[in-house]
């Protein structure tokens, strides 16, 4: 069983800024993790930790294309696709 589910979210930012705050663990320790081992890469590991758990997270099978989609495992069951997309009014 698959079970799946869905979120659109609308910025103001460019689109280079929210790729770069989603794979920069700089950037995105501000808002979802409290710590990353290393920047996101394709073909790379790298481990998350939350602020909320003792736990490490390992972040597998990361691919990516620059500012247009983003894919990773955090687990076995949790497989993440981010696509950026431009609105034409923004």
């Amino acid at each position: 069983m698959r079970l799946e589910s869905n979120a659109t979210i609308i910025t103001q930012k460019p689109i280079e800024e929210v790729f770069e705050g989603i794979v920069n663990p700089a950037k995105m320790t501000k808002y979802f993790i409290s710590e990353s081992s290393a920047r996101m890469e394709s073909g790379k590991e790298v481990i998350w930790k939350f602020p909320e758990f003792a736990d490490n997270f390992p972040v597998t099978e990361i691919n990516f294309e620059a500012n247009r989609s983003i894919s990773f495992v955090r687990d076995p069951e949790i497989v993440v696709d981010v696509t950026l997309e431009k609105l034409a009014d923004k």
